[in-house]
C-alpha cells in the first residue's frame, strides 16, 4: 500500500510502496513538464474530477505515474494525500479486481486509522472500499488536503472486461467523488473502456484524456530488451532457463537462488544477467537480505516472455520453483528472501490455495521473517491475505480457518506483549527499521499509536526529524480511534516532538470538552513559541467551558493557569487559578479536596508558597471528614503531595504517623524522591525511593529520578540510579517495565548496553509464560477430544498440563492457572483431581506476602473449589480471602472485592455476597459487583431479585462521570438485562457505551441473545456495528449456533478470520467435529509436540 504526502515521501510504510519502487525508474527523465501538470490537476479547484493519461505501449507512462507517488512535486507538500494502485502482471497477483480492493483497502484503512476488514463476500469488500474511500476523502478535506487516487495501468486487467458478466476494476472506480477527491487514471488506448462502466461514468467522457508523447528513452529500451528476450529465448539452455524462471516467478529471485535452481555456476549466471541488466532483466536490491534480486523490466517484455515460452513450459518452470522452495521446508536462516516474500505471491496468483495455506501456517517461517524484520507485520498481513481467499470461495475450509486463525493469534500475542517503549529504543540507537517493523506490529491501536509517538520522539531528539515526522503522521493515523486517555498521551509526546501542530489537530478531535481542555494545556506546555502556547490556553479555557461537569473546569482552569504561570503571564495565570479554585469549592468534598490539592500543587508552581499552604491547610480539614475508607486515602495522598511541594515534609510525615496507612507512607517517599530529583539532590531522591516497600512505586521513583539525572547530566547517579531501577525490575518480574531501563540507558548514551537489553526484553516476553499459555491451550484442545470421544488423549493431554500448573509458584498465576485447567477438565478428571490440584495451588498462595493479591488469589481459589463441589474447603478459602481484603490498603479493597463477590455467588452464600457488593465504595466496582449477583439471581429464578439489584448498580452508575469508567459497569448492565430478557433496553443501553471496545461487547452480547429468538437478520445488522474484531468474531458465532450449516459455515469462516480460534471452538465441535481433529493437530504441532 502506499500513502504520501509530499516530495519527503512521507508515508506510511508498506509492502505496496515497495512495489511502486520496484517499478519506478531510478530517475525520470524530461518529464518535468508533465510532473508539474499533475500537480497542477491536484491543486486546480477547477480541474477534475478525472484525468487519463492515454499513450501507447512504451511511452513511460507507470514510470511517469510511479514517480509521481514516490517523488511527488514540492508544492503537493501538505495539500494532497495519494492512495495508488498499479495494474501490473509483472508483480504476482497485481491485475486483478480483487488485488485491487485489498490493496486499496490496506491503504485506506491505515489512512483512517481503521482495522482492516475481513468480509466473507467480495461484493461486502467493495462496499467498504467505496465507504472508506468516501470517509478518508472527508478526513483530508477536513484536514485541509485532498485525496489523490492513482490507478496506472487500467488497459491491463486481467478480470473480465466484456459482456453482461464484466467484472472490472474500471467499473470499481466511483462515478461521483467525494470531498474533492481526484483521480488519475493512465493506460492505453485498446483495450476498450470495461462493458461494466455506466454510460454517465466520468471514464465515458472523452474531455478528461490527456494523450502523453512519446519518451525517446522508453522507446530504445523497447526495442533492445524484445531483441534480447528473443535472443534468450532462443539462447544456450541456461539462457533460456534463467528467463524461463525468471518469467515464472514474476521476479524477485537472486543470481544465488538461479545457480541452486539450476545447477549452473554463479559467474556464468552473473555474466547472463548482468550483459541485459536494464533492458531485459532490471535489478533491485532485497528488501529483507542483501542480495540483489532480478525481475522482468517491463509489462511488454513479460508479455513478450509468456508468448515465447507458452504456458506448458511455464508450468514447468513453477514446478521446479516449488521444487526448490519445498527443499526449504526447514526454513533454516539461508532462506531465500523470495520464499519469505514473493513466493506466496505466486501461489495467490496461480490458484495453488492449498500450497499457499500451508506456506503461510509454517510458524519457523516467521520465526525467521520475524528475526529479518525485527517485526510480525508481514507474518499477519499473508496471514490475513490467506484468510480473505478461503473466505471468497463457494464453500469456505473451515480447517484451514481454523488452522490460520491458531497462527494469526500466535503471532498477535507475541506483538501484545511489545512494551510500547521498546521500539523507541531501537530508534535512539540507531535503527529505525527495526523500530518501525516493532511499533507497525503491535496489535491493539492504541498502543501501536503510542508506539510509533515514542519511536517518532526518539528520532527528532537524535536528530532525524524526516523519519520523525512519517512515524508522527502514523501515530496521528492510529490514535483516530483510541480512547481519550491514550490520544493525550499521543499528543504530548508527539508536541515533545516539536511537532505541536499535529497534536494540536489530533487534540481538537477529542469530543469531550474536558479532557479537550486538559490535552490543550499539556500542548502549550510542550510549544516553544509563547503566542502559539498563549493561544492554545485560551482555546483550553474556552473548551473546558463547554462542559456540563463543574469539576472537570475546576481542574483544567488549574491545569492551564499553571500552563499560563509558565508562559509569563501572571495576572492571567492568578485569575484561571482563582475561578478554578472558586468553581472546586462548590464541588462535593471528595471532588473538591482532589480539586484543591492539585491547586495547591499549582501554587506553589507558581511561587506562591503561602497560598499553596494555605489552600493544603483546607484540603487537611476535608479529607479528615471524608468516611469512605477509598476517598480518605486519596484526599491524604493530595495532603501530602502538596506538603512535599511546599517544603513542609514534616507535615506530611505527620499525616502518614496519624492515618497509619502503609499506602500513604509508600506515597510520602514517592513524593520526596520526586522532590528531591527535580531540585537535583540525587542522594535525597535515592534514599527516598530505597525506603518505598511496594516494587512498583520503588520502580517508579527510581526511574523518575534516573530521567532527572540524564537530564541534568549526572552521569555517576544516573548509572547508579538505572541500575537499581533495573533491579526492582528484575525482582518484579515485570519484563516490560525492563523496556523503560532500555530507555534510560539509550538515553544516557550507552548504546551498547541498550541494544542488549532490548534484545533481552524482546527474548524474555517470548519466552516468560509461554509454557503455561500453551498449557491453556493444550487444556482447551483436550476438552475439545474428550467432547468428540476421544477420551484416552484427552486425558494424557490433561495430565501434561496438570504437570505444568503444578509448578507455577506465584501465588496469582497458580490460582488462575488452576481454575482455568479446572474449568476445562473437570467433567473428565473429575472432582477428586480438581480439589487436588487445587491443594497444590494453594501452597504458593499462603506464601504471598501482598494482601491485596492474596484476596484475589484465595477467591479464585474459593469459586473454584465451590464449582468442584468443594464447597467445606470452599467457604475456608472465602473467609481467608475476606481475612486478607481486611490488610489491603483503601485505595485497592473495592478492586479486590470484584473476586471475592463472584466467589461468595458461587458458594451459594447469595445474601452475603450482595452485603459484600454494597459494601464496596468505588461506584465502577460498586456496579459490577451488584451486576455479578444480579446475574447469579436471575439464574437461581429470582428476576425480582434481579431487578432491585440492577437499579442499584445504575444508581451508583450514575455517580460516575467518567466516560471511560462507566463503560465497563454499563456493558455488565447490558449482561444482566440480556439474562433478564429485556433485550431492547440492554441494546438501548449497548448505544451509550462510549469505549468501543465495551460498546462492542455489549452489541455481541445483546445480538446472541436477538439469533436465539429467532431474530437473526437483526442479530446480524447489530453484530456488523461491532468494530472491534475478537467482540464481532463472538457475535458473528453466537449467531452461527441459530441458523443452518450453510450460513453458519460463513459466519464461523468469518470469526475465524476476525479472532481467536477459541472463540469458534464450541461450535465447531456441534457441527464440525472433524475440523476440531484438524485444528487440534496443528495447534499441538506448532507448540512443540504432543500426542498427534
Amino acid at each position: 500500500m502506499t500513502i504520501v504526502q509530499g516530495p519527503s515521501r512521507v508515508s506510511v510504510r508498506s509492502a505496496y510502496l515497495e512495489q511502486v519502487r520496484r517499478i519506478a525508474p531510478p530517475e525520470l527523465l524530461d518529464r518535468d513538464a508533465e510532473l508539474d501538470e499533475l500537480a497542477a490537476f491536484c491543486l486546480d479547484e477547477h480541474r477534475g474530477p478525472y484525468v487519463w493519461w492515454r499513450a501507447p505501449a512504451w511511452t513511460g507512462k507507470s514510470a511517469l505515474m510511479s514517480t509521481f507517488v514516490l517523488r511527488p512535486p514540492a508544492r503537493l507538500t501538505g495539500r494532497a494525500r495519494v492512495v495508488s494502485f498499479f495494474i501490473t502482471a509483472r508483480l504476482a497477483a497485481q491485475d486483478t479486481r480483487e488485488a485491487f480492493t485489498t490493496v486499496l483497502l490496506e491503504q485506506l484503512c491505515e489512512l483512517t486509522g481503521e482495522e482492516l476488514p475481513i468480509a466473507a463476500g467480495e461484493a461486502t469488500r467493495e462496499a467498504c472500499l467505496l465507504d472508506l474511500l468516501s470517509r478518508a476523502a472527508a478526513a483530508c478535506q477536513a484536514g485541509g488536503s485532498r485525496l489523490i487516487l492513482v490507478v496506472d495501468g487500467l488497459d491491463e486487467d486481467r478480470g473480465m472486461t466484456t459482456g453482461p458478466e464484466a467484472h472490472s476494476i474500471a467499473a470499481l472506480l466511483p462515478g461521483h467523488l467525494p470531498s474533492g477527491m481526484r483521480v488519475i487514471v493512465a493506460g492505453r488506448p485498446n483495450p476498450p473502456i470495461p462493458d461494466d462502466v455506466p454510460d454517465w461514468h466520468p471514464l465515458r467522457d472523452a474531455n478528461i484524456v490527456r494523450l502523453l508523447g512519446q519518451s525517446a528513452h522508453a522507446r530504445d529500451v523497447e526495442r533492445l530488451g524484445k531483441s534480447e528476450i528473443r535472443r534468450l529465448h532462443g539462447g544456450t539452455q541456461l539462457e533460456q532457463d534463467l528467463l524461463g524462471l525468471i518469467t515464472a516467478a514474476r521476479g524477485g529471485l537472486s543470481a544465488t537462488d538461479l545457480r541452486e535452481i539450476t545447477g549452473a555456476d554463479l559467474a556464468e549466471i552473473e555474466d547472463i544477467l548482468h550483459s541485459v541488466a536494464g533492458r531485459t532483466f532490471t535489478r533491485r536490491a532485497g528488501e529483507w537480505k542483501p542480495d540483489e534480486v532480478y525481475l522482468l523490466g517491463h509489462e511488454e517484455i513479460h508479455n513478450a516472455a509468456c508468448r515465447y515460452m507458452g504456458p506448458a513450459r511455464l508450468v514447468d518452470y513453477q514446478t521446479r520453483l516449488h521444487a526448490w522452495a519445498d527443499s526449504y521446508r526447514e526454513w533454516p536462516p539461508e532462506t531465500p528472501e523470495y520464499l519469505l516474500r514473493g513466493y506466496p505471491r505466486l501461489l495467490e496468483l496461480k490458484g495453488g490455495l492449498a500450497r499457499l495455506t500451508a506456506l503461510v501456517s509454517e510458524p519457523a517461517r516467521h520465526d525467521l521473517m520475524l528475526a529479518l524484520t525485527g517485526g510480525d507485520t508481514a507474518a499477519i498481513t499473508e496471514v490475513t491475505t490467506v484468510q480473505n481467499l478461503l473466505l471468497a470461495a463457494e464453500e469456505p475450509d473451515l480447517g484451514a480457518l481454523a488452522v490460520l486463525s491458531a497462527r494469526r493469534n500466535d503471532l498477535q500475542d507475541r506483538n501484545r506483549r511489545t512494551p510500547r517503549t521498546l521500539p523507541a529504543v531501537w530508534a535512539r540507537i540507531g535503527l529505525p527499521v527495526r523500530a518501525g517493523h516493532l511499533a507497525r506490529g503491535i496489535s491493539y491501536p492504541d498502543f501501536r499509536a503510542e508506539a510509533l509517538a515514542c519511536v517518532g520522539q526518539a528520532l527528532a531528539e537524535t536528530g532525524r526529524p524526516e523519519a520523525a515526522t512519517e512515524f508522527v503522521e502514523e501515530a496521528v493515523i492510529a490514535v483516530e480511534s483510541a480512547i481519550p486517555e491514550t490520544v493525550l498521551s499521543v499528543a504530548t509526546t508527539i508536541a515533545r516532538a516539536g511537532m505541536s501542530s499535529y497534536a494540536v489537530r489530533i487534540i481538537r478531535d477529542i469530543s469531550d470538552p474536558a479532557v479537550r481542555a486538559a490535552g490543550l494545556a499539556a500542548v502549550a506546555a510542550e510549544v516553544p513559541d509563547r503566542d502559539q502556547a498563549s493561544t492554545l490556553c485560551r482555546e483550553a479555557v474556552e473548551s473546558a467551558r463547554c462542559g456540563e461537569d463543574p469539576q472537570s473546569l475546576a481542574l483544567a482552569l488549574i491545569t492551564v493557569a499553571g500552563t499560563v504561570s509558565v508562559l509569563g503571564d501572571r495576572r492571567q495565570a492568578e485569575a484561571l487559578i482563582g475561578e478554578g479554585i472558586s468553581t472546586a469549592r462548590k464541588l462535593d468534598e471528595y471532588a473538591r479536596c482532589r480539586a484543591l490539592g492539585s491547586a495547591a500543587m499549582t501554587l506553589v508552581a507558581m511561587g506562591d508558597r503561602d497560598g499553596g499552604r494555605r489552600l493544603t491547610t483546607e484540603v487537611e480539614h476535608i479529607a479528615g471528614r471524608l468516611t469512605d475508607p477509598d476517598q480518605r486515602c486519596a484526599g491524604f495522598q493530595s495532603v501530602i503531595s502538596a506538603a512535599v511541594e511546599v517544603g513542609d515534609v514534616a507535615w506530611a510525615e505527620r499525616v502518614v504517623r496519624d492515618e497509619a496507612v502503609e499506602q500513604l507512607r509508600d506515597h510520602l517517599q514517592g513524593c520526596r524522591c520526586r522532590s528531591a530529583a527535580d531540585a537535583a539532590d540525587f542522594a535525597t531522591a535515592e534514599h527516598a525511593a530505597s525506603t518505598i516497600s511496594d516494587h512498583e512505586g520503588l520502580f517508579a521513583a527510581l526511574r523518575y529520578a534516573a530521567a532527572a539525572a540524564i537530564r541534568a547530566g549526572e552521569a555517576t547517579c544516573a548509572e547508579r540510579l538505572t541500575e537499581a531501577a533495573e533491579q526492582a525490575v528484575r525482582a518484579l518480574r515485570h519484563w516490560r517495565e525492563l523496556a523503560d531501563v532500555a530507555v534510560l540507558v539509550a538515553d544516557a548514551g550507552d548504546y551498547s548496553r541498550a541494544r542488549d537489553l532490548a534484545i533481552e526484553v524482546e527474548r524474555l516476553l517470548r519466552d516468560t509464560d509461554t509454557v503455561v499459555e500453551r498449557a491453556h491451550e493444550r487444556a482447551l484442545i483436550a476438552e475439545a477430544l474428550a467432547e468428540v470421544g476421544d477420551l484416552d488423549r484427552a486425558r494424557r493431554l490433561f495430565a501434561e498440563v496438570d504437570a505444568v500448573v503444578r509448578r507455577v509458584t506465584t501465588g496469582e498465576f497458580a490460582a488462575g492457572h488452576a481454575e482455568h485447567l479446572i474449568a476445562c477438565g473437570l467433567s473428565v478428571m473429575g472432582a477428586e483431581w480438581a480439589l487436588d490440584l487445587l491443594a497444590a495451588a494453594e501452597v504458593p498462595v499462603r506464601g504471598m506476602t501482598d494482601p491485596y493479591m492474596a484476596t484475589m488469589a484465595y477467591a479464585i481459589l474459593s469459586r473454584t473449589c465451590a464449582r468442584a463441589g468443594g464447597f467445606d474447603r470452599a467457604r475456608e478459602l472465602l473467609d481467608a480471602s475476606l481475612d486478607q481484603a481486611r490488610r489491603v490498603s483503601p485505595g485497592r479493597v473495592s478492586r479486590a472485592m470484584t473476586r471475592v463477590v463472584p466467589a461468595a455467588l458461587a458458594l451459594g452464600a447469595a445474601e452475603e455476597a450482595v452485603e459484600l457488593a454494597r459494601g464496596v465504595t468505588h461506584p465502577g466496582d460498586r456496579c459490577s459487583c451488584l451486576v455479578a449477583a444480579a446475574r447469579s439471581a436471575v439464574r437461581a429464578g429470582d428476576a425480582a431479585a434481579c431487578r432491585e439489584l440492577i437499579a442499584e448498580a445504575e444508581v451508583s452508575l450514575r455517580t460516575i462521570t467518567s466516560h471511560a469508567e462507566r463503560a465497563g459497569p454499563l456493558a455488565n448492565l447490558v449482561e444482566a438485562l440480556v439474562l433478564l430478557g429485556e433485550l431492547d433496553r440492554a441494546e438501548e443501553m449497548a448505544a451509550t457505551i462510549l469505549r468501543p471496545d465495551w460498546a462492542a461487547h455489549g452489541f455481541s452480547v445483546v445480538a446472541r441473545a436477538r439469533a436465539e429468538q429467532g431474530e437473526t437478520e437483526r442479530a446480524e445488522r447489530l453484530a456488523r456495528r461491532i468494530t472491534a474484531p475478537d467482540s464481532l468474531a463472538e457475535a458473528l458465532v453466537g449467531i452461527a449456533e441459530s441458523v443452518d450449516d450453510r450460513k453458519a459455515a460463513r459466519l464461523v469462516g468469518e470469526a475465524l478470520a476476525l479472532g481467536e480460534w477459541t472463540t469458534a471452538l464450541p461450535v465447531l465441535l456441534a457441527r464440525w467435529p472433524d475440523v476440531v481433529s484438524v485444528l487440534a493437530a496443528a495447534v499441538l504441532r506448532d507448540r512443540g509436540g504432543g500426542l498427534f
